[in-house]
Formats: C-alpha cells, structure tokens, sequence
C-alpha cells in the first residue's frame, strides 16, 4: 500500500510551506528550559514562531517548571499565556501530588472553560506512582468533570497501571504521553488503546521506530492517535514531517494532525 503516492499534505510540505486548510493541533508542548536539555528560545513568542512556520493552529501547553521543581510558578506563567492568545494556545493544569494540600486549590484557581480545562501529571519528575492516593484524587476530580488528563508515560509498568486506572475511570479521557516510550510499552499502548474508548497515544517522543504510526492507525484506528511536538524541549519540525510523510492516507493524517484533538477539547468544554 501507498497513500503517499498522490497526498497533497506532502505536497504541500515539500515546498517548505506551512500548512494550511486543515486543522492542526499540538496536543503536548510546553514552556520554559529544562536542566539538562539546550533550549535557547522556550517563551512564546519561539513557540509562535514555530506555529508560523509549520502551519501549528494551536498548541496545548504546560510549563517545563511545573513538570520539574515549581508547578506553581509554572501554572501561572501557562494562565497568563493562554489568557493572553487564547486562539494559539490551551493550558494544562500541571499538578505535583507531593504536595497534596495544594491540590484542589490550584486546580480551582486556574481551571478555565476553554483556556485551562485539563490537567498535566508527570509521575517520574515528581517521584509518585500513578496509581497513588494523591493522585487518584485528581482522577475522581476528573471522573466527575468527564475531564482530560495528559501524563508522561514511560515503560511497561508505567503503560500497565494507566491502562487500569482508565478502565477505572471510564469517563476521563486519558492521552498516554509518548504512548510509553520504549517499544514493549508502546506495543501494550496499542493494546490498551484498542479495548478502552478514552485512551488516546501521543506521538511525542525523543527517538521513533518506522512504521509505528501506520502500526497505531492499523491497530487502533487513526481516531486515537494524537499529533505532539514536545517543544520548546524538542524541536517540532521533525514531528510535524512524521506524520505527513507516514503511509496512511491524507484524511487519517488529518485527524491524528488535529481534527482529533480538536474533538476532545470540544467534548470536554
């Protein structure tokens, strides 16, 4: 099979232009640096540049801080973004259960119909297991919002436990971050996507393995998959070409570019 033989996306690409008629959805970047990554320009106005130049409609986004030492200064520089271009940009609550008092205050405090409606856990920086207390609080928060819920995940073990807690919590819609990351776990990604409606796999990632997307797509189906940069932390060019160089066809890059993301921030405003 080959879908690319007549695709105007690649088309298009090719010629080193934005895209453009479609929708395009990032559905996991961030600002700000992290320690031991080269990130030069991590503000939002780099961000917009990128979207300039890929044809990016928006990016949802949390800040590298709230992932690392500081959730709290993070959250707040998100809000004030996303307030500020709200067509660019969507804002992940990003929660650190370490510090389990500040839970519900802060989910109150920035929790935004549009602008900040989903949450960002990030179990490995943090240093608390997925399925812990403090974070089965935010699910129930979730559950009961039919919410949305992006978390870092990352090995088997990690893939395991999530697919569990989204059997658990059917109504939250749980994106697998980097659809776990090493290729066991992303093969049981794909298996647990597959069973459980409110699993979505997000592209994201360091290093990718050929055919995966197509793998994904055969699998599970082009609606459950997700387009994500992971910018500023990586650079967004390379993951925008994975997916419209992929052998699938232009209407199932189009949904995992945007049009499913979109969907899942419609369903849960």
């Amino acid at each position: 099979m080959n879908n690319n033989k007549h695709s105007s996306l690649i088309e298009e690409l090719s010629k080193g232009e934005p895209l453009k008629g479609i929708t395009v959805i990032d559905c996991h970047a961030h600002l700000g640096q992290w320690f031991n990554f080269n990130i030069p320009k991590f503000k939002e106005d780099a961000l917009k540049q990128s979207m300039d130049i890929l044809g990016i409609d928006k990016m949802c986004v949390s800040a590298l801080a709230s992932c690392g030492p500081n959730f709290l200064f993070g959250n707040e520089w998100v809000h004030k973004i996303v307030e500020k271009s709200p067509l660019k940009f969507f804002g992940y609550i990003v929660l650190n259960p370490n510090y389990p008092n500040m839970i519900m205050p802060e989910i109150k405090k920035h929790w935004k119909k549009s602008l900040m409606q989903a949450i960002k856990i990030h179990p490995v920086t943090h240093d608390y297991p997925p399925d812990g207390e403090e974070y089965r609080k935010i699910y129930d928060y979730l559950e009961k919002t039919h919410g949305l819920l992006l978390s870092h995940v990352w090995g088997i073990n990690d893939v395991k436990k999530f697919g569990k807690l989204a059997k658990e919590y059917s109504n939250v819609r749980f994106i697998f971050g980097h659809s776990g990351g090493t290729p066991k776990a992303i093969y049981e990604a794909i298996s647990i996507a597959s069973m459980l409606d409110n699993v979505f796999l997000d592209l994201t990632g360091s290093y990718h393995y050929q055919g995966i997307i197509e793998l994904m797509v055969r699998e599970v189906g082009a609606e459950k998959v997700l387009f994500g940069t992971d910018a500023p932390f990586l650079d967004p060019k390379p993951a925008i070409g994975r997916v419209v160089y992929t052998d699938i066809s232009d209407e199932d890059k189009m949904k995992i570019l945007g049009l499913n993301m979109e969907k899942i921030l419609l369903a849960i405003q």
